[in-house]
């Protein structure tokens, strides 16, 4: 059975998934939403609710994933598989769960013939809700072509970083990766900074003009640590 190829389907109503539905939904996507944790209260205005996964992988022909770990992904990637009819012809998984963990779902997919693009994001929960996050996606070059109008509603990055399934995920991981050291690294310039006397926003102030500029200073310190 051929699922409905301008239905598309939600599964993960969380942080990142919520916003990301709801740009979706915004920019007039047909949209079937599903969270485990409670639809209803999670759905976006405009998206028509499941009743459960079932009914995901039955009506629609894509599906969009936004798990919090690779074992959430492998269950959910793995009941669509089994669904009997099933109507999902391709999963987008824009979790972060790791390259192991996403070339197993490829293989789980791809025994029921179903296309996966391993496709996570960048851009923090901020980033989701103005649609400006980075998709860097692995799998068919033709099935990230195709899924181009549909990422383009709620990111304004989109890279085509190779074909293997795991390989969205390196990329995503050498991001944070340096993500992190700068987070690090900024954590101990500033608290040096203190201990001769320094003001936080006063070196905030300099760093975000001169060459040590990064998120954590431009972001995370003045947002968050500062704040």
């Amino acid at each position: 059975m051929a699922g409905d190829t301008c239905l598309v389907g939600f599964v993960g109503l969380g942080n990142m998934g919520g916003p990301m539905a709801a740009n979706l939904a915004a920019a007039g996507t047909s949209l079937l939403v599903y969270d485990k944790a409670g639809t209803a209260e999670r759905a976006p205005e405009g998206a028509e609710i499941a009743q459960s996964l079932g009914e995901i992988a039955r009506r629609a022909g894509t599906v969009l994933l936004s798990l919090p770990a690779g074992a959430a992904v492998a269950a959910v990637a793995a009941e669509i598989a089994a669904a009997d009819p099933r109507g999902t012809g391709t999963v987008i998984d824009t979790s972060t769960i790791g390259v192991a963990a996403a070339a197993k779902v490829g293989e789980i997919l791809a025994r029921a013939g179903i296309v996966y693009l391993d496709a996570p994001v960048s851009g923090g929960v901020a980033g989701v809700r103005a649609g400006t996050i980075a998709v860097m996606a692995s799998g068919p070059v033709e099935a990230f072509e195709a899924a181009r109008p549909l990422l383009s509603a709620m990111a304004a990055n989109l890279f085509h970083v190779g074909t293997r399934q795991g390989q969205g995920q390196a990329m995503k991981l050498a991001n944070n990766f340096l993500s992190g050291v700068a987070m690090a690294a900024t954590s101990e310039a500033v608290r040096f900074g203190e201990t001769q006397g320094l003001d936080m926003k006063t070196m905030l102030d300099v760093l975000n003009v001169s060459t040590g500029r990064n998120t954590a200073t431009s972001d995370k310190f003045p947002n968050r640590v500062a704040a």
